[in-house]
């Protein structure tokens, strides 16, 4: 007899004869400071969402619409579960068509050699160049024309001189929050060579046949696709480089589509949960109006020195899509934190360290900060210009700003 959403992410209901458990994570803890609330509930979360009940429930997935979208986008959805389905509640409602997604129970190697040896291209039949694999609560807007990047560019490559953060630009989809993580992951090569295979390329042993790795449900999953992509007048739709014949930030945002069940289930979501897909880790979350630690500034830098991940928003404004603030910053809108500094500061009669933080905007046009320290502001000149270029600093319209 239970009506209790939790606060925040979930918004998880259940009726009464069922019963579920709110455990995002091994630890319950980790997330789950509300659930400590809600007592009398015992039903492990398996992996991320994989939400499970005991017979005769029913259970309100109140944050998304289409189960097949790992449940990011179905605000109205209710899953019936039949009376037969179970007393122990140890099945999960399902929540992708991803999971290891190698074509027809063959591993990707086999997959492979089969299509090295027919001479012939991979095409996806799990994800297939289709309205559907597009979007599930409408038609595409335009006309789209899904195209290999060899028909897009004459020299087209996975990856040129390394993964970058400029790699990443948006495109169409209101997909911000997964963009600031990819962002955050290409500059940890150690993290980003887990999710993406370095050594596919568009030559040797090229199939029309790609791969990566996501942290889903408890354990690393391969998903296989095809490198036909979304494009309109043979430009990409969705993600892109500022490279134009680059493609592993376009072909990363595919499998993680596929592994959603379409690129409209990337439509909102929080950068937490990406990080989390990317590194198989726990994140953690500072709401800054009411528990900023005291202790935030060394927070940042140890994790910057560990390697971690870090990204910042700004709370939507219910009435605006993302609305601009006065200066500059982007409300409901994910950005990647791609450094922090301490830096030595000189003024008449005084010295010290002041701490900068490296923002960008997964845009990667010219809106950016316009406060102190933004580019070309006059405070710049209150370091050396040696400090400066050790840290590569540049004012161009890229997205990125202190």
């Amino acid at each position: 007899g239970m009506n209790a959403p939790l606060i925040g992410r979930y918004g998880i209901t259940i009726s009464s004869g069922g019963t579920i458990n709110l455990g995002r994570f091994k630890d319950p803890r980790a997330t789950l400071r509300d659930a400590r609330l809600l007592k009398g509930m015992n039903a492990p979360l398996i992996g991320r969402y994989g939400i499970t009940i005991s017979s005769g429930g029913t259970i309100n997935l109140g944050r998304f619409k289409d189960p097949r979208a790992t449940l990011r986008d179905a605000r109205d959805n209710k899953v019936v579960v039949p009376p037969d389905y179970g007393n122990t509640a140890n099945k999960p409602i399902p929540a992708t068509r991803g999971g290891d997604v190698s074509s027809a129970s063959l591993s990707y190697d086999q997959l492979k050699k089969q299509l090295l040896q027919s001479g012939k291209l991979f095409e996806d039949p799990e994800f297939p160049p289709n309205d559907k694999s597009l979007y599930f609560s409408q038609r595409p807007p335009k006309q789209i024309e899904w195209l290999r990047p060899h028909e897009i560019c004459p020299n087209p490559e996975f990856i040129t001189g390394g993964a970058s953060r400029f790699d990443v630009r948006q495109g169409e989809l209101g997909d911000c929050w997964l963009l600031a993580a990819i962002a955050c992951l290409s500059m940890n090569q150690k993290l980003f060579e887990q999710i993406v295979a370095i050594d596919q390329s568009f030559t040797k042993e090229y199939c029309g046949l790609f791969r990566f790795h996501f942290w889903n449900y408890g354990e690393w999953k391969e998903v296989v696709i095809d490198d036909r992509l979304p494009t309109y007048h043979k430009s990409l739709v969705y993600i892109h480089s500022t490279d134009t014949n680059e493609f592993w930030s376009a072909l990363l945002e595919k499998a993680y589509a596929k592994l959603c069940g379409s690129y409209e289930a990337l439509k909102g979501g929080t950068t937490s949960e990406a990080l989390e897909d990317f590194t198989g880790g726990i994140a953690e979350m500072f709401d800054l109006k009411k528990d900023t630690p005291p202790n935030l500034l060394q927070v940042m830098l140890k994790s910057q020195e560990l390697g971690s991940l870090m990204a910042c928003s700004i709370q939507a404004d219910p009435n605006k899509y993302e609305a601009r603030l006065p200066n500059g910053l982007i409300m409901g809108h994910a950005y990647s934190i791609t450094s922090v500094k301490m830096l030595d500061i000189s003024i008449p009669n005084k010295t010290g360290k002041i701490p900068l933080v490296r923002v960008r905007n997964p845009w990667g046009d010219e809106s950016e900060w316009k406060g102190a320290w933004s580019d070309k502001s006059k405070e710049w000149s209150l370091i050396s210009p040696e400090q400066r270029q050790q840290l590569g600093l540049t004012f161009d319209d890229d997205g990125e700003f202190w």
